[in-house]
């Protein structure tokens, strides 16, 4: 398994997409939290209870952008979102590792930072660090969620502390790269080329 880490906005996704094209079965858990989210579920409840009917989407769904508002530039917040959050998503996220893994040849997960956090380090042949430069992040965070640079700047300086310690995180397992994404198109092709390498897939 290959499990891909980095900060918002620095390429997780790009990647593992061109390694699905390659033949990988990925894993998003932010898409594992997305079921966490649908009314009615024990994480839903707690969150509504915690942070209120403003995190709410008009489907009744939690909202991604709302509950990040809510959060953002609390650490106390944001401690109690992760409790409410992380055992149920890291049940959910090794079961689902766990299936897909049993059925292909080379699954890659892809998790942000909460990779170490959920324990997918320890179930990872490799894991990557995706890095790429601040400005082209901001862009693609404003874009992606319809916000000004500066708050998508904002966000992104918030999360920088962990960010820092993705690599060293990365290497303490042994299996760890860090791989640089963004323009031009070419050197996410490379790094892509560089995480099958490591794992001899051809």
């Amino acid at each position: 398994m290959v499990g891909i880490t980095g900060g918002v906005a620095s390429g997780k996704s790009a990647l593992a997409a061109i390694l699905r094209r390659r033949g990988a079965a990925c894993y998003s858990v932010d898409s594992a939290a997305h079921a966490l989210y649908r009314p009615g579920k024990p994480a839903w409840r707690k969150i509504v209870a915690a942070f209120g009917k403003g995190v709410l989407a008009p489907d009744g769904t939690i909202s991604r952008s709302a509950l990040g508002d809510a959060v953002f530039g609390s650490p106390a917040r944001m401690r109690r979102l992760e409790r409410i959050l992380h055992l149920p998503l890291a049940r959910e996220a090794a079961a689902a590792v766990g299936r897909i893994r049993s059925r292909n040849r080379l699954t890659v997960v892809e998790a942000g930072p909460i990779l170490f956090k959920l324990g997918l380090d320890r179930l990872a042949d490799l894991v990557v660090v995706t890095e790429c430069a601040a400005a082209e992040r901001i862009g693609r965070l404003a874009r992606s969620r319809g916000i000004l640079r500066s708050v998508a700047s904002r966000r992104i300086g918030s999360f920088a502390k962990i960010e820092k310690s993705l690599p060293r995180l990365a290497a303490a397992t042994g299996r760890g790269i860090t791989v640089r994404t963004g323009a031009p198109p070419s050197r996410l092709v490379s790094a892509a080329d560089a995480v099958l390498g490591r794992i001899g897939w051809r």
